[in-house]
């Protein structure tokens, strides 16, 4: 099971790595204004909340700050791709993202 979370703990990682070279330099207008960075960040925020939900079903405990919004932002992009606001999905990446990968790391190292 430990190995099983380790891969999907590894594949939030690489798709956190992904965002943030995909972003390096932009501000928000930036982002904004370019759907084929828009669509990479979905992707890799979708890779991100399917990981987080598998590792959820293995171990319900699991010490990772929100888990439940991470989820919630994978099903909205899923299911309310049309709803989706641009400011919302940049604050999680700027700000969010990286409080993730921190934790991340911390548990891959155990």
């Amino acid at each position: 099971m430990k190995h099983d979370i380790d891969k999907y703990l590894e594949d939030i990682k690489q798709a956190i790595e992904i965002i943030e070279e995909r972003i390096k330099g932009m501000k928000y207008e930036d982002y904004s204004s370019d759907l084929t960075i828009q669509d990479s960040v979905n992707l890799r925020m979708l890779v991100i909340g399917e990981a987080m939900n598998h590792i959820l079903k293995l171990d319900p405990e699991i010490n990772i700050s929100e888990t439940r919004e991470i989820i919630g932002m994978r099903n909205r992009i899923v299911h309310g791709y049309d709803t989706i606001l641009d400011g919302i999905v940049w604050d999680t990446i700027t700000e969010g993202l990286p409080i993730l990968k921190c934790e991340v790391k911390k548990m891959l190292k155990k």
